[in-house]
Parts: C-alpha cells; sequence; structure tokens
C-alpha cells in the first residue's frame, strides 16, 4: 500500500465532526491500549484486501418490522458484509446456516414466514464484524454459541482501544486500527503501527468509513436507522426526544441519534464526492437526503450481487 492510500485510511481530516469527550472515558481507553499492547499481536487494516466489488454494512436495526422483513435476502447477497458488532448473530441464520437454521420459522411482528436460510452466497464470501467499544458491554455480542461456530469465518476489526476481554472473546482473524482522538491519535498509532481512521462516534458510521477505505464505490447500508419507530423502544428513556416525520412514517429521535445520523450524512456527502454511491436499503429511519439512494435490499442485493 502506496503514502497516498495508507493516508486516505483517515478519511475527510476536513470535516468537523465536533463532539466532546470526557475525561473519564479517555482514562478507559488508555488503560485498554496499555493492556492490549501487551497482550495482542496488531495486524493492521491497512493488511486487508481491497473490495473490487461491492460492499454491505449493516447495523441491528430499531426499525424492527421492516428489519426482519428483509433480512432473508442476506442470503443471496455475493458482495462483502461489514457488519456491527451487536447484528452479527443476527445475520448468521442466513449467511452461514446451520442445519436447524433451513428448517426454521422465522416470525415478524406481522406475521410467521417460512425463510429458507439456503441461498447463493458463496461460503467464503468477506465478512468483516467491526467493534470499537471501550466497556466490557460488549462481550454478550460474541460470548455466544452461534457465534462462536462461525468466529473462523468471520475477519473481526478492532479498535486498538477496544476492551481486551471483547478482544479475547474473539478466536478468529482479528485486525486493528488506530481511532481519530485528537491528540492522542498520533501517539497511539505510532506504538501500536495501525493507521487512524475517523469513526463517526459510532460502530456503524465506521462500518462505511471502513468500505470506504478498502475501495468500495458501491456501499449498502442496511437496519442502520438512527431512530424508534416508537418512544417504548429508546434506549434513552430519560432524554428528549423530537418527534420526525421521516420518508418512512413517523420517526423518534433523542439528540445522540441526531449527532450520529447527522456525522454519518457528512461522510456520505464527502464519499460523493470521491464517486463512492451510498444506497440505504433500510426502508425506515432517518439516514436519508439527496446524497442517499432509497433502494430495497432484494433489489440491492439483485442488482449488485
Amino acid at each position: 500500500m502506496d503514502d497516498e492510500e495508507y493516508q486516505k485510511l483517515g478519511f475527510i481530516q476536513s470535516v468537523n465532526l465536533g463532539g466532546v469527550v470526557d475525561v473519564d472515558r479517555v482514562i478507559g481507553w488508555l488503560q485498554n491500549f496499555q493492556v492490549n499492547l501487551k497482550t495482542i499481536g496488531f495486524k493492521s487494516v491497512s493488511d486487508l484486501p481491497k473490495i473490487e466489488g461491492s460492499a454491505l454494512v449493516i447495523d441491528k436495526s430499531m426499525a424492527s418490522t421492516k428489519f426482519f422483513e428483509q433480512i432473508h435476502h442476506l442470503k443471496d447477497y455475493h458482495g462483502v458484509i461489514i457488519c456491527c458488532d451487536r447484528a452479527l448473530y443476527q445475520i448468521i441464520p442466513y449467511i452461514f446456516p446451520s442445519k436447524e437454521d433451513k428448517l426454521r420459522v422465522v416470525e415478524t411482528q406481522n406475521n410467521y414466514s417460512f425463510i429458507s436460510p439456503n441461498g447463493t452466497r458463496p461460503p467464503d464470501a468477506p465478512t468483516y464484524v467491526c467493534n470499537l467499544d471501550s466497556s466490557s458491554l460488549c462481550l454478550s455480542f460474541f460470548d455466544r454459541p452461534d457465534v462462536k461456530r462461525v468466529m473462523d469465518k468471520v475477519t473481526a476489526v478492532f479498535s486498538v482501544t477496544t476492551n481486551p476481554l471483547t478482544i479475547r472473546h474473539f478466536h478468529g482473524k482479528r485486525y486493528f486500527f488506530t481511532p481519530y482522538m485528537m491528540g492522542l491519535t498520533d501517539t497511539l498509532q505510532f506504538k501500536s503501527g495501525t493507521p487512524y481512521i475517523r469513526t463517526g462516534g459510532q460502530v456503524a458510521s465506521f462500518a462505511w468509513v471502513l468500505a470506504y477505505a478498502l475501495g468500495a464505490k458501491t456501499i449498502g447500508t442496511f437496519g442502520i436507522t438512527h431512530s424508534f419507530d416508537s418512544m417504548a423502544e429508546t434506549e434513552y428513556p430519560g432524554a428528549a426526544h423530537e418527534r420526525i416525520e421521516g420518508l418512512y412514517g413517523t420517526c423518534w429521535q433523542d439528540q445522540t441519534y441526531r449527532f450520529y445520523n447527522d456525522t454519518y450524512l457528512k461522510l456520505i456527502r464527502e464519499g460523493k464526492k470521491d464517486g463512492v454511491e451510498t444506497i440505504n436499503c433500510s426502508k425506515a429511519g432517518l439516514l436519508y437526503n439527496s446524497n442517499v439512494i432509497d433502494m430495497s435490499l432484494q433489489e440491492y442485493v439483485e442488482k449488485y450481487e
């Protein structure tokens, strides 16, 4: 990888993403990094293969009805999947089905449907899972029998400040990057030997940036909604929410997800200037504007398989 490509992994340094980080989080990042540096052999994300075709970025949607109505189409997607840590177990039955998965009944919020996960996705099609959380809460995403069954088929991308216990729970291939953290970045990057990448503040936007950095010119998003269908579903019940009429109906959004959504759209805008096309397959949520193409997951899979 030449210098120009290496620096591209830093991505849109000119964009002001805003945000304030508290001291306790910085201390946690540094403590995690100290442990990781001593116990983990770093493999850099700059060593990952380039994406020649399309990529699909997946998160666990908060608009669950639309998510489960479409998710079975993943079984026929041939491109690169980059999923968030909390979404991996949701997609396993469709991209790495067990014998039981092939016969199971899939329940949606509207009806019951017999959906066979038998599809055309090649078993060696690249699948990545991303994690950048410094807390131990993400252990539960990997400490599951269904996830452990497929770890040898999935490549994990971790931040160098990820909680060490989370990293140790993943037994497949592991690659690392340095999250952009202002003054800390140069030090962590030098010590770990990994390039820095802006994350946008959350794993869902980092997954998009990773797809961009690896060369994907068409990036689909699925399950990234940054809103809730009702206040009963919110992750932040004590926070103020705004009621918004989105492209697919009424949504409720708190300030945290408003920031994430605005940041994501800034990333997409800058990517478009570089010829990257972003297609939202969620059919829900608020990740829409003139720079985002609206398309169902079935259409995306058929067009970019």
